[in-house]
């Protein structure tokens, strides 16, 4: 080699660019872990919601005067 050239960089996988990937990898998954739990957070409350939403709806249902089956004069 002569004092002109330059050194090729390699474009292999060391010991640090390995670590400093799975680092990344490591972050990014719990970020999705943070965020898949508060989906299921979040899900777990608009279901609780709906369950009392549709105990009310039946509750109204039922409390309703049951029809007697008499229509009057017009009915």
């Amino acid at each position: 080699m002569t004092e002109d050239s330059k050194p090729v960089k390699s474009n292999r996988m060391t010991v640090t660019k390995l670590g400093h990937k799975v680092d990344e990898i490591s972050e990014v998954l719990d970020i999705m872990h943070n965020e898949i739990q508060q989906l299921r957070s979040d899900l777990s409350t608009l279901v609780e919601i709906q369950k009392e939403l549709l105990g009310l709806k039946k509750k109204a249902d039922s409390d309703k005067p049951k029809d007697s089956g008499f229509k009057g004069m017009f009915g």
